[in-house]
């Protein structure tokens, strides 16, 4: 996920990993932070199925972007 982020040329990533016989997917959403053009929020949802359940779990925070290059 950091390498996406620090590519900065995809705005969402996604993908699967496995742990134990159990699948997992994830994402990873970035959105401006209105008001504030030198940040963004980046989100990461993590979710799972488990018998006749569905889970998922979310964290967010803001990253700093860096101004372009002169």
């Amino acid at each position: 996920m950091e390498l996406t982020l620090d590519r900065g040329d995809e705005p969402d990533a996604r993908g699967q990993f496995r742990l134990g016989r159990d699948p997992f997917e994830w994402r990873v959403e970035r959105t401006p932070f209105d008001g504030w053009p030198n940040l963004e929020r980046v989100t990461l949802t993590v979710e799972w199925h488990q018998g006749r359940h569905d889970y998922a779990s979310q964290i967010s925070t803001l990253r700093r972007l860096e101004p372009p290059p002169k």
